[in-house]
């Protein structure tokens, strides 16, 4: 082994230092990839639960997020712009006025949602889930709107959007 400019070889503790970080940037890459390698009904799912997280946390650009560019909303005839718009003005009028939190929280629970791919369309799902709406702070376990949402995904630049969603209203009634 050819000795460094310094003349001296790198002391144990700095081989030791170096050996653990690449250890750790190769596991860290590891759980990346693996992360990556999710598969199709796995990242819808997750998707499902990013929007109810987005809408937990008030976040309207969290909700639109995973919606694609042409998104439409069927019921109400509305585009994703659109459909931010009324979010960040729920989100604003729908708060507690002793602590100004957000009064409402959405349980979507990814296990329950339905993913079918189209015979011959990869880049193609159909997803539905229930999800229910619940007053915060308020008593029982009866959501205040109960809904099923259905909805169009695609694959758009190697990731899943949704293009196309309407929702049925199971129970209760909108409290928005």
């Amino acid at each position: 082994m050819v000795p460094p400019r310094s003349g001296r070889f790198p002391s144990r503790g700095r081989i030791r230092w170096r050996f653990l970080l690449s250890f750790v940037v190769v596991i860290l890459a590891i759980f990346l990839a693996r992360g990556c390698e999710l598969d199709d009904e796995e990242q819808l799912r997750r998707i499902v639960l990013a929007m109810g997280d987005a809408f937990n946390d008030a976040s309207a650009r969290g909700c639109v997020e995973p919606l694609a560019e042409n998104f439409h909303e069927r019921v109400y005839n509305l585009d994703r712009m659109e459909l931010r718009r009324i979010l960040a003005g729920i989100f604003i009028t729908e708060r507690n006025r002793s602590d100004g939190s957000f009064r409402w929280r959405v349980e979507c629970k990814p296990e329950e949602a339905v993913v079918e791919f189209p015979q011959g369309d990869p880049d193609r799902a159909h997803l539905e889930v229930p999800a229910r709406f619940y007053r915060r702070g308020s008593e029982g376990d009866q959501p205040t709107w109960e809904v099923r949402f259905a909805g169009t995904a695609a694959r758009v630049d190697g990731e899943w959007r949704l293009v196309r969603a309407a929702f049925v209203t199971i129970g209760g009634r909108c409290p928005f």
